[in-house]
């Protein structure tokens, strides 16, 4: 009990254990399962064996073959049993592969879909379109700086030369003021002049107008190289949008095989449940052929017993006779006497185990009952200090799944250790059994004697060693 106590408390403490990120504690693996189907089983076997062994004494050759009938029936589970744990290990083993070249395709996918060939590519050109790009508006802008100086170089040209003719036109004035005769001249001069300086403004007006035309044909092709430009951007958009739509379109057809690829999982899975239901339906068989041929063994028994019961009356018979030969001689009379008490003896120790033997299975049943009532206390306790009401359903369910693992399993030790206590008390009643069966031997074998004793002295007949009064072990084999 002590055991029981220490185990309780480090199943409580390792649930007020805090989880690693508000998540419950990992399960025990799928094998785990199949160790405790296993362990239910070997339990079911053992308690079996044991209601059987509670049934009744055995001959020797009987108990030979209900031992061998028990070697077989464990030789057959274990095989069960290891089949079973194969079968989950490597049905783990597989769907644990199966995820991880799911993982490795998926990576794989996304890996091919960003080095396409068309992407890389597509990055490369518009990397290569924005670097011509800049290179066109610094030229352009370089051009645009330089004609801004030609005319400014033009503009300051005219000025200078608008101000040489009014310099001449003053060195005329004077020139007419001084020299009278030089007038004509003069004025042809200042006619010349002004053809010149008409000259000079209609080639200024045409290098104006060629400038303004230089210009406007600049600015034309600026904006003819923008509209090309834009026509490029949007090109480049349109193949990035149909890169993108066929990334697209490859990431969909990878998700549909991944859900293809899920289903058929899924189908495995199911397959693979199908074939533990075959498995445990065939389990089930070998078990009921094992409880039928158990039954058989039982029947068999009873006969036995049946048999052993009419000896006992024989024997009682052959007691009242021996009784009405009680006044042959006195020495007869006290050996049975003491026969008699070893007999109500041997009832009174028989009606003791009985009692035992009900008692045990009153306090099994018991500790059955107070193992249900735990379990169900262990889990709301464990489900109250979790605070499972503030979890999600999922969580809740998988908390509570692991909890009740845990009473499984802290029950399955404890039934263990009232096994090793039953197994105990049932090795004491065998030694008991047995006891009492040499008791038995030893007043059959008196019995005998004082038949034989008698029989020589002429008391008793030799038909009683026929068979038809004694039992068959007691006859003389003389």
């Amino acid at each position: 009990m002590a055991t029981l106590r220490r185990m309780e408390e480090q199943v409580f403490a390792a649930c007020r254990t805090p989880s690693v990120g508000g998540e419950p504690r990992s399960a025990a693996p799928a094998c785990q399962d199949w160790s405790q189907l296993s362990a239910a089983a070997d339990l079911e076997r053992r308690a079996t064996a044991v209601k059987s062994r509670r049934e009744g004494l055995y001959l020797p050759g009987e108990l030979r073959a209900l031992e061998a009938e028990k070697a077989q029936a464990r030789l057959a589970e274990e095989r069960s049993e290891r089949r079973a744990a194969n079968a989950s290990r490597e049905a783990a083993e597989v769907e644990e592969e199966e995820k991880r070249k799911q993982g490795q395709a998926r990576e794989a996918g996304r890996r091919r879909a960003w080095d396409t060939p068309e992407l890389r590519d597509l990055r490369r050109h518009y990397q290569e379109v924005e670097a011509e790009q800049m290179r066109q508006l610094q030229v352009l802008r370089k051009e645009v700086e330089a004609e801004s100086r030609q005319q400014e170089e033009c503009a300051c040209r005219a000025a200078q030369e608008a101000e040489v003719l009014a310099q001449d036109q003053a060195s005329a004035h004077l020139a007419a003021e001084s020299r009278a005769r030089a007038v004509q001249l003069q004025e042809e001069g200042e006619a010349v002049n002004r053809q010149k300086a008409r000259d000079q403004a209609q080639r200024s007006a045409k290098e104006k107008q060629q400038d303004k035309r230089m210009v406007q044909a600049a600015v034309f092709k600026v904006q003819q190289e923008d509209a090309q430009a834009e026509t490029r951007r949007r090109r480049l958009q349109a193949a990035a949008h149909a890169a993108l739509d066929r990334l697209m379109v490859e990431q969909r057809q990878l998700r549909e095989q991944e859900v293809r690829e899920e289903e058929a999982a899924a189908l495995r899975a199911q397959k693979q449940r199908s074939a533990q239901a075959s498995f445990w339906a065939a389990r089930a068989k070998e078990r009921r052929a094992a409880e039928h041929a158990r039954a058989q063994v039982l029947r068999r028994v009873a006969a036995l017993l049946a048999q052993q019961q009419e000896d006992e009356e024989r024997l009682q018979m052959l007691h009242g006779l021996l009784q009405e030969e009680e006044a042959a001689a006195a020495q007869r009379r006290e050996e049975e006497q003491a026969l008699e008490r070893r007999l109500q003896a041997r009832a009174k120790a028989a009606q003791a185990a009985e009692e035992g033997l009900r008692n045990l299975r009153e306090r099994r049943l018991k500790e059955e009952e107070e193992e249900a009532a735990w379990r169900a206390r262990f889990v709301e306790t464990c489900a109250a200090e979790a605070k499972l009401e503030q979890l999600s359903d999922q969580k809740r369910r998988m908390r509570l799944l692991a909890f009740k693992r845990e009473a499984e399993e802290l029950a399955a030790q404890r039934r263990e250790v009232q096994e090793a206590e039953v197994e105990r008390e049932e090795a004491e009643w065998h030694l008991q059994r047995l006891e009492e069966e040499d008791k038995s031997r030893i007043l059959e074998e008196e019995r005998r004697r004082l038949l034989e004793l008698h029989a020589r002295g002429g008391l008793l007949a030799r038909a009683w060693f026929s068979g038809a009064v004694l039992p068959r072990h007691l006859q003389d084999t003389d």
